[in-house]
């Protein structure tokens, strides 16, 4: 069998786009999508092996992986496999194979990558394996459901028929299921007045329709009218395409701007508004938000003669940490101009419209223990939500582990408010000066003092076993140790076990330019805890290996109930399965707490010098965020 290559579309949705999620088309009786395939691609190229042996590779993640069978491929527990392993699944191809996929779109470009993607692979392997699909219905059926397993959320369908069938989709949506209207894009002034922008930012799709479903479910009268006015807009766009009146799209296009956001504020942003702003300020008739919005790209509706001036508009106007970029004419095959802008630093609001906080729970460099948890809070709507969990970050033949962790940083620019790391990332204050002591007894600096006056008063109640070593241990470590309401065991930061990771942490700490906090983990369970009345055998004990993963399911469950943050079901059984996973999560949490005032002070008397550890306030009031 010869190599089978396989490429896909992606879409801008014209009109519709949210209705299609069922069920919500069910609660406004019926609704309609229309959307067009547009020249930015999917790739999925599979080779057929002679072998079982099976290689995945990933130009996107920058990752390929060799296995030797199908069931090894099957047991990898990298979480960036989730995509090709749940293919597999479907799929279980008797014979090897080595398959690459590749992307044109920006992640979270609100264009209907992954779901593009998902119908390339579809393709392919249907072919390979000698599987077709009886029409595009049944792929679509298939893929929906895939994609939903994947993402352990909600999905429409909408995205994946201009995949699968390019052109202008008109798509009905009823009790008897789909009904799909293929139109052409030839002789439309589409490409003409078409233009494309990526406002540098990436959208959440799975936060803003998850907001809508939430609130349809519960039969908000605002969001059902903003459903039932977009199912309108959705209708008199089909209409005027059939009709060949494009001059009225400008008008729709402005029209469900204002639905989309009356929908769910999160739809839009700063960078959207701005981005609105200025097009229509230089001459354009519409802009249209893309996918779920929040960022990514959006379409800007604009005369031909404008379009050059729109485009230099947009590009100099740009928000900061904005990496925009316009496209223009994708819906048309021809060769298209692409403009890169340079990134700037973020304001420290960043736009205003969400706080972001890194967690890092990091093992040694060489190991695969390190785990990131990104946290982001909507401050409109008092929402924290986990947006992205990384585990078992680890090097490979290419690239190191600490790689890794600083592209996963540089994706979201300069819009981090925290980063919040589960070890020190300085060194003890005597040694970060030239100016030494001859000994501990003849010192005079306020942090060594502070560790005397301490022991003296631990003498009084019970003689210490060792005198301390400012230079592998301080304050903090001495502190947590016997004044709060349990004693904590702090490693030293220069002791055995900790000193690698500090230096770890201080290499990483050097190309990261937002604030960084020192978290420890084990007292931020047993604060947050208490305050959700979990029982205190399992904030103890959430890091042992026997019993461990029942505490940590205990404790999420408890942040589920008093809704806390929103959390995917697959990174909840990530984090109950994988203790540094769950400890980053913890970590972006108390850095949120942080943000928000919410963790205990400095004590009176606390030397300004030494470094402190973040950990939440004695029963933490929720409610007030």
């Amino acid at each position: 069998m010869q190599k089978i290559v396989v490429k896909s579309p992606t879409r801008v949705d014209l009109a519709g786009g949210t209705l299609d999620l069922w069920p919500l088309y069910l609660f406004i009786n019926g609704a309609s999508t229309v959307n067009v395939a547009i020249d930015i691609y999917t790739v999925a190229e599979l080779t057929p092996h002679d072998d079982s042996t099976i290689v995945l590779e990933s130009a996107d993640l920058k990752l390929r992986k060799a296995y030797s069978n199908l069931q090894e491929a099957l047991a990898d527990t990298d979480p960036q496999m989730i995509l090709l392993q749940t293919q597999l699944r479907y799929w279980m191809p008797k014979q090897g194979f080595t398959l690459k996929t590749s992307s044109q779109s920006p992640v979270g470009g609100g264009l209907g990558g992954s779901s593009s993607l998902t119908i390339s692979l579809m393709k392919a392997f249907a072919q390979f394996c000698g599987k077709p699909f009886k029409d595009v219905h049944n792929m679509v059926h298939v893929a929906h459901n895939i994609e939903a397993e994947i993402l352990n959320t909600p999905t429409g369908t909408q995205d994946y028929y201009p995949a699968a069938s390019g052109g202008i989709n008109v798509l009905h949506y009823s009790y008897d299921g789909i009904e799909q209207k293929v139109l052409p894009v030839s002789h439309t002034p589409l490409a003409e007045k078409f233009m494309l922008v990526y406002t540098g930012k990436a959208h959440h799709s799975g936060l803003n329709n998850f907001e809508v479903m939430k609130d349809s479910v519960v039969k908000d009268p605002r969001t059902l009218q903003a459903l039932r006015d977009l199912k309108g807009i959705a209708i008199e766009t089909e209409h005027a395409i059939r009709a060949g009146n494009w001059k009225d799209l400008g008008g729709l296009f402005k029209r469900e701007f204002e639905a989309r956001v009356r929908l769910a504020p999160e739809f839009s942003s700063p960078e959207i508004y701005k981005l609105a702003e200025v097009s229509l300020q230089n001459g354009a008739e519409a802009v249209k938000i893309c996918g779920a919005g929040g960022g990514g790209c959006v379409l800007v509706w604009c005369p031909p003669d404008k379009r050059e001036g729109v485009a230099n508009a947009c590009q100099k106007s740009r928000l900061p940490g904005d990496g925009r970029k316009t496209r223009r004419s994708p819906v048309k095959k021809k060769t298209t101009k692409k403009t890169a802008v340079k990134k700037t630093a973020a304001s420290a609001t960043h736009a205003g419209d969400v706080h972001r906080f890194i967690g890092l729970s990091l093992g040694g460099g060489k190991t695969d223990k390190a785990c990131l948890a990104v946290l982001e809070y909507y401050p409109k709507h008092k929402k924290i939500f986990l947006s992205r969990l990384v585990e078992k970050i680890k090097s490979d033949e290419v690239h190191s582990a600490d790689f890794k962790i600083q592209e996963v940083i540089r994706q979201y620019h300069n819009e981090i408010d925290l980063i919040a790391f589960d070890v020190p990332f300085n060194l003890p204050v005597c040694l970060q000066s030239d100016d030494c002591c001859t000994s501990i007894e003849d010192c005079k600096k306020p942090h060594v003092k502070w560790m005397w006056d301490y022991t003296r008063k631990l003498h009084k109640k019970k003689k210490p076993r060792k005198l301390f070593t400012p230079y592998t241990q301080r304050c903090v470590e001495m502190y947590v140790s016997s004044e709060l309401e349990e004693p904590f065991i702090l490693q030293h930061a220069m002791g055995a076990n900790t000193a690698p990771l500090l230096a770890r942490a201080m290499y990483l700490k050097r190309s990261m330019k937002a604030k960084c906090i020192e978290v420890f983990p084990k007292l931020s369970v047993w604060r947050l805890g208490r305050s959700l009345n979990v029982m205190k055998s399992h904030l103890r004990f959430h890091k042992h290996a026997i019993g461990g993963d029942e505490s940590r399911r205990e404790i999420l469950h408890a942040l589920s109930t008093h809704n806390v943050a929103f959390v995917y079901d697959q990174d909840v059984k990530l984090m109950i399965e994988n203790n540094h996973a769950f400890e980053a999560f913890i970590c972006a949490l108390t850095a949120f707490l942080s943000f928000k005032g919410g963790t205990e002070p400095r004590p009176d008397g606390f030397p300004s010098n030494e470094d402190w550890i973040e950990f939440p306030r004695v029963n933490v009031r929720w409610e007030g965020f």
